[in-house]
């Protein structure tokens, strides 16, 4: 199952630990594409990876500027 918010796939766990542990190290303000440029991947993926860590319930704050 690898569409949408599902479940955890194996596979990406490593990457998704590695953006927690990002997100709980630095202040806020990083966007997406940072993100997805320190762990070398797009930030497709990465939104990807965050809707997954809401789905699980890790409480996750997103601003969206205009």
């Amino acid at each position: 199952m690898k569409s949408g918010a599902g479940p955890v796939n194996d596979g990406d766990f490593p990457r998704q630990w590695k953006l927690t542990k990002l997100l709980s190290e630095c202040s806020p303000g990083l966007t997406a594409m940072e993100l997805a440029a320190a762990l070398g991947v797009t930030d497709r993926t990465i939104k990807r990876d965050l809707a997954v860590l809401r789905a699980v319930e890790i409480p996750l704050v997103e601003t969206i500027e205009s």
